[in-house]
């Protein structure tokens, strides 16, 4: 998750995903060759994704260590600058990664024993990237001051920074033009062990 998508979960704004179809094991399986040569039911696809319905899954938000001592390492959550002491897992001890001296970025987002956003997965479905409704962009987080495409409807600008964002990270391939078949996830943000939130 980048800074932006953090903060609209933070805010109770996002509460739907869409990737492209991956599987667990990181392939991309979900195209019109594969439908037409296994003929699977969507239901079939759906064992195919990377997570499953009832699923808790941590969110990778942007977090930067600022210091370190012996044991401590003191973070930084870049969505909201706030700022966690950490004890050093261990695995992380001898030799010490990179990140953990101070202000790198830490591969794939941060690491579990970091991670304060945990997400049940709601519901899941495949449909075209293209299929997303007017309404559905909102619950992508949809930033309501962007102001990217001055002279546009409202409408029309939930669409220009749905496009703009999902184009900034995707694949070759896998663009907003390229219409491809994508996961939707539902969820709602819950507690470490999977209860409901308290804020």
């Amino acid at each position: 998750m980048n800074r932006e998508m953090t903060k609209a979960i933070l805010d109770g704004h996002k509460t739907q995903t869409r990737r492209i179809g991956v599987t667990s094991s990181g392939k991309y399986i979900i195209d019109d060759n594969l439908l037409k040569s296994y003929k699977l039911a969507n239901q079939d696809i759906l064992k195919c994704g990377k997570y499953q319905k009832g699923d808790i899954v941590w969110a990778r938000e942007p977090v930067h260590v600022e210091n370190h001592l012996v044991h401590t390492m003191y973070c930084w959550y870049i969505a909201d600058d706030k700022e966690f002491p950490l004890e050093i897992p261990d695995r992380f001890k001898d030799p010490m990664p990179r990140w953990l001296l101070g202000r790198h970025n830490i591969p794939n987002g941060c690491i579990k024993e970091m991670a304060r956003i945990f997400l049940k997965i709601t519901d899941v479905r495949v449909e075209r990237l293209q299929n997303i409704g007017y309404d559905e962009i909102s619950l992508e987080g949809f930033d309501v001051a962007y102001k990217d495409c001055s002279g546009l409807s409202y409408e029309e600008r939930r669409f220009d920074w749905w496009i703009k964002l999902w184009d900034k990270t995707a694949p070759k391939g896998y663009m907003w033009d390229d219409n491809p078949y994508v996961f939707v996830y539902e969820f709602k943000r819950v507690n470490r062990d999977g209860s409901n939130y308290n804020e």
